[in-house]
């Protein structure tokens, strides 16, 4: 991060061959400032939740950076650094997870402009694919947004950095759901915070096939899904294994595993012995979860879904408040009234 003018940037200095130097969208450099041009494209309400394109260039390196990985350091011989200035849009969201003052109605709000984000680049045919903690951040602002035709009342601004993953795609319904279904994984389920624990290759076949044993989890999941293909399910039940590959399916359920048994779910990822609560508790209930799964290829359900929890959770509040209010005034009347 920098500042200029009392203002702070984040510079971003990248090593590039020489040959990386021209225009061309099979470099990740390129790609991401193809990425800020499709954000200055969109209407100036959606773009507060992308950073904006300050400058960037292509110059000599001035100093050495550290490279880790063999092709990193093929690269660290090669005289020249792209630089791309950009707007700074606040820390990571990782610091804010496990804030206690992190309240349901914040989840739900980061929620709703998270969805709202994908919304925006679906409309435009483009998808985000790299949902993680590092490439959420956030500013501390209360404001008013405007999410479809609803008015939120918010305390955070999101806004995903990381442009290069950005991508224009053919299949907005499939890979829409797909980059939703990382968030979850890595963001609602957390996975992403302990990740330095992992160390084997998921078989998802056989935590599937698994499931059959435990016939409340499998029927669970199953009354959940079976619309999206029920044939899917007969198959299993009758060969007893994955005969019939449907990826999404796949993905569905692995994410209603970790609803309804996360320590197995956790245990297939390669992650034993968590015994932290802020790690084995969801960051949002497990019936949103569900409504999210039954509800998957429609974004703009979710998004109302989630605005309603915002203004019930807000309404019970300033019941509360006002019951509180009431409470004491009776109180201070009785009390008057022993006085007297």
């Amino acid at each position: 991060m920098i500042k200029k003018n009392k203002k702070k940037y984040v510079l971003k200095i990248q090593k590039i061959l020489e040959s990386e130097k021209k225009y061309n969208l099979k470099y990740t450099h390129w790609k991401e400032i193809k990425g800020f041009e499709y954000i200055k494209k969109l209407p100036k309400k959606n773009q507060i939740f992308f950073p904006k394109l300050i400058d960037y260039s292509v110059i000599k390196c001035k100093f050495k950076l550290n490279m880790l990985n063999v092709w990193k350091k093929l690269k660290s011989k090669s005289k020249y650094c792209i630089n791309i200035l950009m707007e700074y849009k606040g820390k990571e969201i990782k610091q804010l997870i496990f804030n206690k003052k992190f309240s349901l109605i914040d989840k739900y709000c980061f929620i709703v402009q998270i969805y709202y984000i994908n919304n925006i680049l679906n409309n435009n045919k483009l998808c985000y694919t790299d949902y993680h903690y590092a490439n959420i951040v956030y500013i501390k602002k209360s404001k008013q947004i405007k999410i479809n035709n609803n008015i939120i009342n918010t305390n955070y601004i999101y806004s995903i950095i990381d442009i290069a993953a950005i991508n224009r795609v053919n299949n907005i319904y499939f890979h829409s759901n797909h980059c939703i279904i990382i968030f979850i994984k890595n963001i609602i389920f957390k996975l992403d915070i302990i990740r330095n624990n992992y160390y084997k290759k998921p078989d998802y076949k056989k935590i599937i096939v698994s499931c059959l044993k435990n016939k409340k989890i499998w029927n669970n999941i199953k009354n959940i899904l079976y619309k999206y293909d029920n044939e899917w399910f007969v198959l299993i039940e009758k060969n007893k294994k994955i005969t019939k590959i449907n990826l999404q399916i796949i993905d569905l359920f692995l994410i209603l595993i970790g609803v309804f048994d996360k320590k197995k779910y956790l245990e297939f990822y390669g992650f034993y012995k968590v015994t932290s609560k802020d790690h084995l508790n969801n960051l949002i209930p497990d019936k949103d979860i569900i409504f999210i799964i039954s509800n998957i290829n429609n974004q703009n359900i979710i998004i109302e879904y989630f605005i309603n929890k915002i203004n019930n959770e807000n309404n019970n509040e300033n019941n509360n408040e006002l019951n509180n209010e009431n409470n004491n005034e009776l109180n201070n009347e009785n009390n008057n009234e022993l006085n007297n």
